[in-house]
């Protein structure tokens, strides 16, 4: 092995794992805002347009999804309770949604 070859340890190929936290929390952020949306626009269509509705709700159960599967790479306590705390307050809400209209 030479001298100058990268090793797993180098900063440069690795990124921070503050950074990576950050990136990982602004995901999933952004994840539960927009699943939220999906399902203020069921509500929205669900007098009007029934496939639209549903297509919406499979959007925000989907976006949950992918929620609780990375949730558990949160490594700050605090954060992974924010996290979890919308993720169960976005499922509440979907199993409370009336799709009989």
């Amino acid at each position: 092995m030479q001298m100058d070859d990268p090793t797993p340890e180098d900063p440069h190929l690795e990124p921070s794992k503050e950074a990576s936290q950050a990136l990982l929390l602004q995901f999933l952020r952004t994840d539960l805002d927009l699943a939220f949306t999906f399902l203020d626009t069921a509500e929205i269509e669900s007098a009007h347009d029934p496939e639209h509705r549903d297509s919406a709700l499979a959007k925000a159960r989907a976006a949950l999804q992918v929620v609780r599967k990375f949730q558990g790479r949160i490594q700050d306590r605090d954060r992974w309770s924010e996290i979890n705390a919308r993720a169960d307050q976005l499922e509440a809400a979907l199993d409370g949604f009336n799709t009989s209209s």
